[in-house]
């Protein structure tokens, strides 16, 4: 595989991920099918771009609780809104 290969699909995993970051979707919908049709097995493409994202996901929850987005104390969650969710969807 060639530098410039390497290179390109960084930067198409960069520019998936900052989509999934920024608005919560299209990270493996659109990279999933480019590797693939790049010629890639899709026994190595599923679990690199599960890595990925559990990556991604794990370092943006880490900046957004930076931020202060948002709070993971749990005294924050309400039992009975947990139960109330729960009971509504069945």
């Amino acid at each position: 595989m060639s530098i410039e290969t390497i290179i390109l699909i960084v930067l198409g995993a960069f520019v998936c991920e900052f989509i999934d970051a920024s608005m919560g979707m299209m990270y493996g919908t659109i990279l999933s099918p480019v590797l693939i049709i790049a010629g890639f097995e899709p026994v190595l493409v599923v679990p690199s771009i599960l890595l990925s994202q559990a990556i991604g996901g794990f370092i943006a929850s880490m900046f957004h609780h930076r931020f202060r987005n948002v709070n993971l104390a749990l005294k924050t969650i309400n039992p009975k809104i947990i139960a109330r969710k729960i009971s509504e969807l069945g």
